[in-house]
């Protein structure tokens, strides 16, 4: 039912996006060329909205691939809004430098430069708001019900009950109690709370087909490890997500998925984010950013040069061979700041 809820949710948020990427762009559109703020625009240079369409429709499809790399579709209750506004601002950031960048390789230079300032203030608030409106309208469906999670807790130690007040206290947050597993045989004998006491962790398999459970939280020590990960693997051989709750865990952070509820960090383990298509995505963004700032730093750039060749003579810039991806040798540029024969007295000066 929840995963039902989700995508239906993101589907929506999706066609949201959409309409408010289109609707600021056009609104940025008509303070360029009909409020004309900040600079006029002559009648040899004034282009119709017609023109502006295809850019307005790129833009759209770019910022999409790019809120779904950086994640802003992936639904996570514990990020903040301000998380959110990041995300926007810096992506809508960088799809911009994209289109520019594909204007400049195409010569495509009627189009206004102010207008996609204004796209990029406007595109960022606009969405900024529909998050924060969506995230209102989120709370108010999960506190009545409508898209929650049935959580089991695995371990009623202070831990778990410290997880079970918080679920208490953040009905927002979207988490139903179901109840608690516990291998000590004191803490199956009564209920905490809404919280029931279902049994032990080899009932587990049980309980998650008979509760309809949709999300395990393990809240066991560490010293229990080998049951935490039967209990995760019970758990995914049934389709249900597990997470546990850190203790000193060696463990690349790459490799896991982390929520905070109510100040207590949950733990689940995932793929890679960046695989297939989506790094084939970042390395498009990365190229196509990268070339669009060197291109606008280009006369600062030659300024610097032209410093340090009137400072001093030699090469402009300092050659060194790094170690890149896959140790494969690569050679690194960068403006010279020293003396052309700095490594041949490095022996001569290290004692200083």
């Amino acid at each position: 039912m929840f995963g039902t809820y989700k995508r239906w949710s993101t589907a929506v948020l999706i066609i949201s996006d959409i309409v408010v990427i289109n609707l600021a762009f056009a609104l940025s559109y008509y303070i360029r060329y009909e409020l004309q703020w900040i600079r006029d625009v002559a009648e040899a240079f004034y282009v119709p909205f017609t023109a502006y369409v295809p850019v307005s429709l790129a833009l759209t499809a770019i910022l999409l691939l790019v809120f779904k790399v950086e994640g802003l579709y992936d639904r996570r209750r514990g990020s903040s809004w301000l998380d959110d506004v990041y995300t926007i601002f810096t992506g809508t950031l960088a799809s911009i430098a994209i289109m520019i960048f594909i204007f400049f390789l195409y010569r495509a230079d009627f189009y206004s430069r102010l207008i996609f300032l204004y796209a990029v203030l406007l595109i960022g608030t606009f969405l900024s708001l529909s998050r924060l409106a969506e995230r209102q309208i989120a709370h108010y469906m999960r506190r009545r019900g409508v898209g929650v999670d049935r959580v089991l807790i695995v371990g009623a130690g202070v831990v778990g009950r410290a997880i079970m007040r918080s679920i208490l206290a953040r009905p927002e947050l979207g988490y139903r109690p179901v109840g608690f597993v516990d291998d000590d045989p004191k803490k199956q004998e009564n209920d905490i709370g809404p919280f029931k006491a279902l049994g032990s962790t080899a009932d587990l398999p049980a309980i998650l087909h008979n509760e309809a459970v949709d999300q395990v939280i393990v809240s066991l020590p560490w010293l229990s490890h080998r049951k935490i990960l039967n209990v995760i693997s019970d758990s995914e051989r049934q389709g249900v997500r597990a997470r546990f709750v850190p203790d000193l865990l060696q463990m690349s952070l790459s490799q896991v998925d982390t929520e905070v509820m109510d100040g207590i960090p949950l733990i689940g383990m995932r793929e890679p984010t960046l695989t297939g298509w989506k790094m084939a995505i970042k390395r498009l963004i990365d190229i196509a950013v990268s070339s669009a700032l060197l291109l606008a730093l280009a006369p600062l750039l030659l300024l610097i040069a032209v410093a340090i060749k009137l400072d001093s003579p030699g090469p402009v810039f300092f050659r060194q061979t790094r170690l890149g991806r896959g140790a494969k040798p690569f050679t690194c540029y960068k403006f010279r700041s020293m003396r052309p024969d700095a490594e041949e007295v490095r022996p001569d000066v290290s004692h200083m």
